[in-house]
């Protein structure tokens, strides 16, 4: 299965979002391989997250191998990189273009070797993103709670041609700031999302400043892959997400004893969650 991450512009979250997606994927269908392709040349994202090497091969090996007709399954996995959790990435290309017949191959590769494949694509309105959001099963497409950022989807066709499979994540969002409400709130994102002519949900993840200071110290797999309590109410957050996914936009089914597990174990860590910071509450009022 394909998903496709992308965002109106750079800067949103897409990448980090794309990879606790990916990381959420792993951790729900345990011992289920996937692979992260990033195709965003002007960033190689991916790499600079999840990989501490040089370099880090990856679309131009595998392009290189299929325009010389030389390309199988084990010269696929030479143009990949292993990752711990049973996650493989493919890093951007740097000197060659990808074509159509590129694409092709690499989803028939692709889809032979792993359960999925989580596509980090170009931002904006870009043709070679629109090329993977043409044989993708869910895109999901990234935004900050800012209405210059909501109103960009308007403007790229991309998302309007593959409307019934486009997913709206509203990344580092929050309602309050110091107990008072914000102007800006996801009802109004909806709403503006709807009039756009979307009938798309519109899922939110909170804004978590441990997440970011993942980012920066090179662990952002044990975001959602570990288990400090801290992180509880974002992935569960990003496992509504997923679930989502597997329902609508994907074949791969659950099966229903797993999602109902998983939900109260989410649960019971969110209440736990609750408590921990009540207890953090009552202290500094005590002192």
């Amino acid at each position: 299965m394909l998903i496709s991450v992308t965002a109106p512009r750079k800067g949103l979250g897409q990448t980090v979002t794309a990879i606790n997606i990916g990381a959420m994927i792993t951790k729900i269908l345990k011992n289920e391989q996937i692979i992260f392709v990033d195709i965003n040349k002007y960033c190689k994202d991916i790499e600079n997250y999840l990989s501490d090497a040089h370099f880090t091969k990856g679309l131009d090996d595998f392009i290189n191998l299929h325009n010389s007709g030389l390309l199988s399954r084990d010269s696929f996995e030479t143009c990949v990189k292993k990752l711990k959790f049973n996650i493989d990435i493919m890093a951007a290309h740097r000197f060659f273009e990808v074509t159509e017949d590129n694409i092709k191959a690499l989803m028939e590769y692709a889809n032979e070797i792993y359960k999925f494949a989580i596509i980090d694509t170009i931002s904006g309105d870009n043709r070679t993103s629109e090329m993977f959001f043409e044989k993708s099963n869910a895109i999901i497409v990234v935004l900050n709670p800012i209405k210059s950022v909501v109103k960009l989807i308007d403007e790229i066709e991309g998302y309007k041609k593959h409307k019934e499979r486009v997913i709206f994540v509203v990344n580092r969002y929050f309602e309050k700031y110091d107990y008072a409400k914000l102007e800006y709130q996801v009802t109004q994102i909806k709403k503006e999302i709807r009039d756009m002519g979307f009938d798309s949900p519109v899922f939110t993840l909170d804004f978590n400043l441990d997440l970011i200071n993942e980012c920066n110290y090179g662990s952002i797999l044990n975001f959602v892959l570990g288990t400090r309590i801290e992180d509880v109410a974002y992935t569960f957050q990003m496992e509504k997400i997923v679930e989502y996914i597997f329902r609508k936009h994907t074949n791969y089914v659950l099966k229903e004893k797993v999602l109902k597990r998983k939900k109260s174990a989410a649960k019971r860590w969110v209440e736990m969650f609750k408590k921990y910071k009540l207890k953090l509450i009552r202290r500094y009022f005590m002192r």
